[in-house]
């Protein structure tokens, strides 16, 4: 027979390695179960601690935990984490898990083991000398036992289990009662663990994101509070705050809900009678059962500016002196120029003047730099003028801002008044209808005009044919307040021809600067004719020139009868003028008495002489004079359909005028009334 060798199979792994593999892989199985239950049964703990302070917290104190069981419910906590960290370094830490435990706790696992495992490694770790035959045995057996063995399960962990069973379920009751509860579980979480905080007891409304909180104002500001609040929201919610002197103590203010809808409300500390809050102030806001910490509101200095001098110059044309004053309330002329300096309680960086169309803060219209000087004292230069709307600022504050962006909330409001140079008054008393004259017939005007402020500057003659000007006759009123003159109008000087049709009306002109204001009579019409001989020229003008004695004639008695039916208005209005009106008031009463004898006989080249002492004769002040003469407008235009509707309305306009002449100096004499009267 033949022999047969036998094929030995390749070794792998010793046994004896592969038992020792497996036992080493038991003792870390061990170790880390250990840890794990200690590190499960503290956070049971901490979770259980936690909960029974929270439903204490909630419901056993109405104002929450006092401080003390605060930080008894913190030592509590801390206690478990050391004492489990003490037990951990003191056993687990340092215990070593022995090959013969591992091996013991695989024999637990395992009954096929025989004590096989167990007696190897107590041969093996006690070094003791054993056949090399029944070493092999050995560990063939325990090893093909270990191989059938999952090791993962030979480590008990039933206790781990239960300790996770416990945490789940205390992680469940917190989480549970936290979505229940109307109150809040973290804010009693962060006082149990912050004890030293002043975290405010939850409650089943929340207040949070309080501004501005604790905060520094300038005295007189009006400081808006605001909070979000949640949870079940109450009727009322109440700001409540004392100030330092107790003079207003838990005084409530009533929040407002916004309209963004994010339960966001608001309210405003206005101080004493509204001016600001003056001096320091605690609050706090009260909602339901829900109550912040106090905060508290410190003040510092506003910075504020007191006018020590305005300096009022009016234009150089008025002849008016310039003025000063310490009120803040401007009144004066347009064009006026204004000098201001005042000076500042405190330090200040920048400064300027803010403008206001009306009392309304939201009413800005413009502002104007002011300089600083010595880091108080404050001053600026500016004119009055209008805007080309005819419009101007009626109020403005001085402002002013310190190095720390400080500035007065709510600085004095002063009022401006600026008075209009009025525009000047002039009538065409006569003609007052579209005439038909010859071409070589000299047509007298008769005119009267005034400046109702200051003086004339000029009046011009101005005709006009097929659109254009032809020619411009000038007539001198310069530094005239008023005056009535006859112009002879010389047709045959003009480049007409018969058949022509030309227009013609008076200018008047004052002497604002730099532009004047003017004012323009009605046109009227004459249609040129192939002229007359000298007989019947001589006639019209005669009859022009009687009618226009007719018509001065009855506006002195007409002036006469209103004088007596009312000898008071004369003696008011020159009261009410001031000085240098009063003068020239009383001179147009004088001139009254003397107007008819006063105006030409004729406007013949050859009288012009006459024109001008007449022009002399009649003085500034008959302004008052003139302007009581609506009956001449009704009566000259009772000649033609055209004067009917045009000159009473010109004589109703300078009467309208007069009448509404403002009763208080332009001069600032009664700067006082006038703003008295603009507020009102």
């Amino acid at each position: 027979m033949a022999e047969t060798e036998e094929i030995q199979q390749p070794k792998y792994v010793d046994f004896s390695d592969y038992i020792l593999f497996q036992v080493r892989r038991t003792q870390n199985l061990i170790r880390q179960t250990d840890l794990m239950l200690l590190v499960a049964t503290v956070v049971s703990a901490i979770l259980f601690l936690l909960l029974g302070f929270i439903l204490l917290d909630h419901w056993a104190f109405s104002q929450g935990l006092s401080r003390p069981l605060r930080w008894l419910g913190f030592w509590g906590i801390t206690g478990s984490i050391i004492g489990a960290l003490i037990y951990y370094l003191r056993t687990t830490a340092g215990k070593t898990v022995t090959q013969l435990f591992a091996a013991r706790t695989l024999e637990k696992a395992e009954q096929k083991f025989d004590n096989n495992l167990l007696t190897l490694i107590d041969l093996e770790s006690n070094k003791i000398e054993t056949s090399d035959l029944i070493i092999n045995s050995l560990e063939k057996r325990a090893a093909l036992t270990l191989n059938d063995l999952d090791v993962e399960h030979a480590v008990d962990r039933q206790a781990l289990l239960h300790r996770l069973y416990a945490l789940l379920i205390g992680t469940v009751l917190i989480f549970g009662y936290t979505f229940l509860t109307p109150k809040s579980v973290t804010d009693s979480i962060w006082r149990i663990l912050f004890p030293w905080t002043t975290t405010a007891a939850p409650t089943t409304t929340r207040i949070f994101d309080v501004e501005p909180g604790n905060i520094t104002v300038t005295q007189g500001s009006h400081v808006e509070i605001s909070a979000y609040i949640d949870g079940k929201i109450p009727k009322a919610i109440w700001l409540v705050y004392s100030t330092e002197d107790r003079s207003v103590f838990d005084e409530r203010i009533q929040l407002q809900e916004t309209e963004d809808g994010l339960g966001k409300f608001v309210g405003l500390i206005t101080g004493e009678n509204g001016k600001g809050v003056d001096q320091p102030i605690s609050y706090y806001l009260l909602a339901g059962d829900g109550r912040t910490e106090d905060y508290k509101i410190s003040v510092r200095p506003a910075p504020q500016t007191s006018i020590r001098e305005i300096r009022i110059t009016p234009p150089a044309y008025t002849k008016r002196a310039e003025r000063t004053q310490q009120s803040g309330s401007l009144d004066a002329i347009e064009g006026s120029a204004i000098q201001l300096v005042a000076e500042s309680n405190l330090p200040i960086k920048k400064s300027w003047i803010q403008l206001y169309d009306t009392e309304d803060p939201s009413s800005r219209s413009g502002q104007l730099a002011l300089s600083i000087e010595n880091e108080t004292q404050v001053s600026g230069n500016w004119s009055l003028r209008f805007r080309d709307d005819g419009t101007y600022p009626r109020f403005y504050r001085i402002e002013c801002e310190t190095a720390d962006k400080s500035r007065d909330p709510s600085p004095p409001l002063h009022a401006i008044l600026i008075r209009p140079d009025e525009r000047p008054e002039v009538r065409l008393l006569d003609p007052t209808s579209d005439l038909v004259r010859p071409i070589n017939v000299t047509v007298p005007l008769l005119i009267e005009a005034f400046d109702p402020d200051f003086r004339l500057s000029g009046l011009s003659v101005q005709i006009e044919k097929q659109g254009k000007i032809i020619a411009s006759e000038l007539i001198d009123a310069k530094n005239r307040q008023s005056l009535r003159t006859r112009y002879p109008l010389e047709l045959k000087r003009l480049p007409i021809q018969p058949g022509d049709e030309i227009s013609f009306w008076v200018e008047a002109r004052d002497n604002r600067e730099p532009y004047p204001n003017r004012r323009n009579t009605s046109k009227l019409r004459i249609r040129i004719t192939a002229p007359v001989d000298e007989e019947q020229a001589k006639k019209q003008e005669l009859e022009d020139e009687q009618k226009q004695k007719e018509i001065e004639q009855e506006s002195k008695q007409e002036q006469e009868q209103n004088a007596a039916e009312n000898p008071d208005d004369e003696q008011n209005s020159a009261e009410q003028s001031g000085d240098e009106n009063s003068e020239e008031t009383e001179q147009s009463m004088k001139d009254s008495s003397q107007d008819g004898e006063s105006s030409e006989e004729g406007n013949a080249p050859g009288e012009k002489s006459e024109q001008k002492k007449e022009g002399e004769t009649n003085q500034e002040g008959d302004q008052q004079k003139q302007s009581k003469k609506p009956g001449e407008g009704k009566k000259s235009g009772d000649d033609s359909g055209q004067g009917e509707k045009q000159e009473p309305k010109e004589g109703t306009n300078s009467q309208s005028k007069k009448t509404d002449k403002p009763k208080y100096s332009p001069d600032g004499d009664d700067d006082d009334r006038v703003l008295e009267k603009m507020i009102e």
